[in-house]
């Protein structure tokens, strides 16, 4: 595959505002954060 063709992509994606996964960001940050310090 050249560079051509390649996908094309532009912003964030899924993670654009207004998007369900975006707004899902905050708490699954503070979940990974929450686990890396328990098992710490």
């Amino acid at each position: 595959m050249s560079r051509h063709d390649a996908p094309q992509h532009h912003g964030l994606g899924t993670l654009e505002p207004g998007t369900r996964q975006r707004a899902q960001l905050p708490s699954r940050i503070a979940d990974i954060a929450w686990t890396s310090l328990r098992c710490w």
